[in-house]
């Protein structure tokens, strides 16, 4: 699997990208910790350091459930204000 994020794809692209590629291969075999790594490894520097703020530190520091929960909510988060723009 490729989690390279392009250059213009936000954190909630990406995310839901990863999603597409775990629902697709639900039993592909890599533990969670490691998708949570490549997905982050995958990202450009500010969306990494956007994940690292978010977690009040070092974002791959946090447990996979935290780590799963702080993109849920900033997805979220995302998505609300995109919501009321329109």
């Amino acid at each position: 699997m490729n989690f390279q994020q392009s250059s213009m794809e936000t954190i909630p692209e990406a995310w839901e990208r990863l999603q597409d590629y775990i629902q697709a291969c639900p039993h592909h075999g890599i533990e969670n910790w490691l998708v949570l790594q490549n997905f982050y490894d995958g990202l450009i520097p500010m969306s990494r350091g956007h994940l690292n703020v978010a977690a009040g530190g070092a974002f791959l520091s946090l447990t996979i459930d935290g780590a799963t929960t702080l993109i849920n909510k900033m997805v979220s988060n995302q998505s609300w204000g995109e919501e009321r723009k329109t």
